[in-house]
């Protein structure tokens, strides 16, 4: 009974339906007497008075991954579908992107439009998104819901995010090379603090037939090899997989925790291994092997220290023409 009555308030508050598995864990996050929990819960609202949005991290880095590894009852990995969507022509190429994912996964789109005041839901915009919106997704045989939300854009959807498995956006701004300008940027905020992995749509959308993997042994880089294989399997695609001396420790050892990785799970993967620039040889080898989809790890320095050096993730997001699917 508690569980479906904060369910039911869950469903008023967001505008969509939430599977049982998030309510329940939400509910032991917020109301268990666990000690963990509670210093957890106390941490996390010390977090958000004494720090910046722009500086904070975000969840642990292998929650996510945790989470799912562990529950067998799941059908897809992918199932809830997070779409921000405002109406501008281009941002449809991420509702198209996430019905590929949606076809395959079997899964549901989640429409989110962000307004500025609670009397903006009424307009006729808004109509008109949420009636091209239900087209869009009706036409592909896409289980769909829409909502709109009141808020700063990139942090409502972070906070969204929570309720989803993954979150799909049209990239338009990419982090700016002036650590001022990054400090403002919404996709940085983002790729900090979502829950889970944003598939990141620079300017169109693929079939996402041909991944290829950034693997440099990260934490984060481990949570994108656990996708990659999930991918390898349930699509039956066959990835890439790249390791680049610029990428951190040594381009052997992460070739090797890649492959040992992979076919452990009987997955045939291509290896590749290269002493070229991270960044460069991810563009280089995606347009060789006609690669549709670039999978890797998150930021790996802390909020502070990314905005002040940048980062390769920043770099290729200001790069590549590809879908990126990064997983923090």
């Amino acid at each position: 009974m508690w569980i479906s009555r904060h369910q039911s308030d869950l469903k008023d508050t967001l505008g969509w339906d939430v599977s049982t598995e998030f309510v329940a864990d939400d509910i032991s996050k917020q109301f268990s007497t666990r000690p963990a929990r509670v210093l957890s819960r106390v941490g996390v609202k010390l977090a958000d008075v004494l720090t910046p949005d722009p500086l904070e991290g975000g969840p642990r880095t292998g929650q996510w991954r945790r989470a799912h590894e562990g529950d067998s009852a799941r059908k897809s990995l992918f199932e809830n579908i997070l779409v921000p969507v405002t109406g501008r022509e281009e941002h449809w190429f991420a509702v198209h992107q996430a019905l590929q994912v949606a076809r395959r996964e079997g899964g549901r789109i989640l429409g989110l439009h962000v307004i500025d005041r609670e009397s903006d839901a009424m307009t006729d915009a808004v109509r008109e998104i949420r009636s091209e919106f239900y087209r869009r997704c009706a036409k592909a045989g896409t289980p769909m819901q829409f909502s709109t939300d009141v808020g700063q854009v990139a942090q409502v959807i972070c906070d969204r995010a929570r309720w989803t498995d993954l979150t799909v956006i049209r990239l338009m701004y990419p982090p700016d090379r002036s650590p001022i300008a990054r400090l403002g940027s919404g996709i940085r905020l983002m790729l900090h603090r979502c829950a889970g992995p944003l598939l990141v749509v620079p300017r169109s959308w693929y079939s996402l037939e041909h991944p290829l993997l950034a693997y440099n042994g990260t934490d984060k880089a481990k949570e994108a090899l656990f996708v990659t294989a999930y991918l390898a399997q349930r699509w039956r695609l066959q990835p890439t997989v790249l390791t680049a001396a610029g990428a951190g420790n040594t381009v052997v050892g992460n070739l090797e925790d890649a492959l040992n990785y992979l076919q452990s799970q009987n997955i045939d993967a291509t290896y590749i291994q290269t002493d070229d620039d991270i960044r460069d040889a991810i563009l280089e080898v995606a347009q060789e092997r006609e690669n549709d989809l670039i999978i890797l790890g998150g930021y790996s320095a802390a909020p502070v220290t990314e905005i002040v050096r940048d980062s390769n993730v920043n770099e290729l997001l200001r790069s590549s023409r590809l879908p990126m699917l990064i997983c923090r």
